[in-house]
């Protein structure tokens, strides 16, 4: 019985063992012994392992826009046609600016629809005064006196819509006071902005027919620039609200708002939204390229350290006695690589002479 369990446990400390060679064995391929004199013979260069950085990922393309969930264009409230413009590309305006001249036989309707509501609104106000009267001093019934008020909400209610309608395209309470006097030049509308910013670009010309709703101006507000890229699929999972994003060409950071969680079929990617941490000069429609985080935390192996032999990739790290060849799993990191494990910060790695050492493995030189 005690030879059984003593085999039983021989078997279980070998396979352990096994175990831990085969690991180790990932990781470790060769010694390379050299001395500090044949390093430096040889033009070995060494750098210090550090830790992947935001800077160290995958660069794609991306464009700037304008905040997707903001307004950004000047749309006409009636058609008709442009008289002419009062800004032009490139001018800072203010929420309220006026931009363009527009005629427009729709605005003489919605400015005699105006005039007669205010009438019948003022009549409406007049006859619930007077029955409010009749009906204190006993004469009208209640029924009457409700009705009475009735009519005046919905006068006045037609009045404040046909009023709110003329503010909202661009007629200034000083217009409407004219246009209940009559001095007012009828069907002429200056259209204002909305929104404060840099105009960007104008959608029709002077003269131009135009319909309402039809967009007339963009406007550009770099205070709320955005950037949206198209990133592949297979980062997706690495993604997320509240990571940092780098522009390559100027090193501005910017912050991920949101990341779409469908695939695009045809691009098999998704879409990326951030907003740039400070204000940015970048106008909307700009084309830029963003580096993206890295996929996972670990070590940061240059380009230049690595050697490829089919699928595998090795790498030259310093000990005691020389060199000694790794092959690592590692992943793509923008220019360089990824090593997720098998690399330690207190570690050195070759960065110059890769092929000089891959050359002594494979017994094409040596260091006699």
């Amino acid at each position: 019985m005690k030879n059984r369990v003593s085999t039983k446990v021989i078997i279980i400390a070998a396979a352990l063992l096994q175990s831990v060679a085969c690991m180790n064995n990932v990781y470790a391929q060769a010694q390379i012994p050299l001395s500090q004199q044949e390093i430096e013979d040889l033009g070995i260069v060494f750098e210090p392992v550090v830790a992947v950085s935001d800077s160290d990922g995958e660069r794609v393309s991306a464009s700037i826009i304008t905040a997707p969930d903001v307004n950004n264009t000047v749309s006409a409230w009636f058609d008709g046609q442009i008289l002419s413009w009062e800004v032009a590309p490139g001018e800072a305006i203010n929420e309220g600016t006026p931009v363009a001249i527009v005629s427009s036989e729709s605005f003489i309707e919605a400015q005699q629809a105006y005039v007669d509501a205010r009438i019948e609104n003022h009549q409406a106000r007049i006859a619930l005064d007077r029955d409010q009267r009749l009906y204190d001093a006993g004469i009208i019934a209640a029924v009457r006196l409700e009705e009475t008020r009735r009519q005046q909400q919905q006068a006045d209610i037609a009045y404040r819509s046909r009023r709110q309608r003329l503010l909202n395209a661009g007629v200034s309470t000083a217009d409407l006071e004219q246009l209940d006097t009559g001095s007012v030049t009828l069907g002429e509308y200056r259209v204002r902005s909305p929104l404060s910013g840099t105009v960007a670009r104008r959608y029709v010309m002077a003269g131009d027919h135009i319909s309402e709703g039809s967009p007339l101006l963009g406007v550009a507000n770099t205070a709320e620039a955005w950037l949206f890229a198209r990133v592949p699929s297979y980062l997706s999972s690495s993604l997320s609200a509240g990571q940092t994003l780098t522009l390559s060409e100027s090193g501005e950071s910017l912050r991920i708002q949101s990341v779409d969680r469908q695939v695009d079929t045809l691009t098999q990617s998704i879409g990326v939204y951030a907003t740039f941490t400070e204000s940015t000069d970048w106008l909307p429609g700009q084309q830029v390229s963003v580096r993206l985080p890295p996929a996972a935390q670990g070590m940061r192996v240059p380009d230049s350290s690595v050697v490829h032999n089919g699928h595998e990739t090795t790498i030259y790290v310093r000990t005691e006695n020389g060199v000694e060849a790794r092959t690592l799993i590692l992943q793509p990191a923008g220019r360089n690589y990824l090593a997720i494990q098998g690399l330690t910060a207190s570690e050195q790695i070759v960065t110059r002479g890769t092929a000089v050492l891959k050359g002594i493995q494979l017994g094409l030189g040596g260091t006699e």
